[in-house]
């Protein structure tokens, strides 16, 4: 069973031994990532290469990366937040990419 939410998927198997349970094991997944998850994922393909083209170095952008992982800004997409959002990314993001923060949350929810 596969369950796809934008550009995250997630494969569950029995190896054939249970594919009812499988079943059940996909449906309980459904509710754990919801949509929220797609937007999330859309967010950070939008940030990435924003981040990277300001040519920092690795350890400061795997930073960066991390930062924004750990921050609250799944649940606020769960939760329909986008000023929220706004207000982590503002505080998150280097100063240069600020100003795309709304380019960067169009359309997310």
């Amino acid at each position: 069973s596969v369950i796809r939410q934008g550009d995250l998927t997630l494969a569950v198997s029995s190896g054939g031994c249970t594919p009812a349970f499988t079943k059940r094991i996909r449906r309980e997944l459904q509710n754990i990532f919801g949509p929220h998850y797609a937007a999330f994922i859309t967010l950070m393909g939008r940030i990435r290469p924003l981040v990277l083209d300001l040519g920092k170095e690795t350890s400061h952008n795997t930073a960066l990366f991390r930062q924004l992982v750990a921050s609250p800004i799944l649940d606020e997409l769960e939760a329909g937040d986008m000023e929220r959002v706004k207000e982590i990314l503002t505080r998150t993001l280097p100063q240069e990419l600020v100003p795309r923060i709304p380019e960067l949350i169009d359309d997310l929810i």
